[in-house]
């Protein structure tokens, strides 16, 4: 979250543009998660202000679930999906990427729910991709 903080404050993750999905089996709230990565964003050396930070954390959401269960991805999807919509982008063009910050024993039951349950949904200009 640090290294994605820092390409915001430069302008290179525009807030109209990203929205960040957390993805994991712990349940917490969004408000759990933005409490757990506010420290790791402010610190006596940075030079962020306190809105920089406000306003990045608002671009995180989060979604719990299993790495190898439908229902969870489901939900992430419909997330996804229901921000897209507020966002009045057409079904299909949006790019979704996937950040895979898991351990590699995880990797192949992630990848077939991302590719059943989160994929784009057409062909419209959007692409989906996981980094690894």
């Amino acid at each position: 979250f640090p290294a994605l903080f820092h390409l915001y404050c430069q302008g290179f993750l525009p807030p109209d543009e990203v929205h960040i999905f957390g993805y994991a089996r712990t349940k917490i709230s969004d408000d759990e998660l933005r409490n757990r990565i506010h420290g790791y964003l402010v610190s006596e050396r940075s030079p962020s202000s306190s809105e920089d930070v406000s306003k990045f954390l608002q671009l995180i959401k989060y979604v719990s679930g299993a790495y190898d269960a439908a229902e969870g991805f489901q939900l992430l999807d419909k997330e996804i999906a229901k921000h897209e919509f507020s966002k009045s982008s057409q079904e299909g063009s949006s790019r979704r990427l996937f950040y895979l910050a898991l351990p590699p024993s995880v990797y192949p039951p992630v990848c077939r729910m991302i590719r059943k349950y989160c994929m784009n949904k057409s062909d419209l200009g959007g692409w989906t991709r996981i980094v690894v």
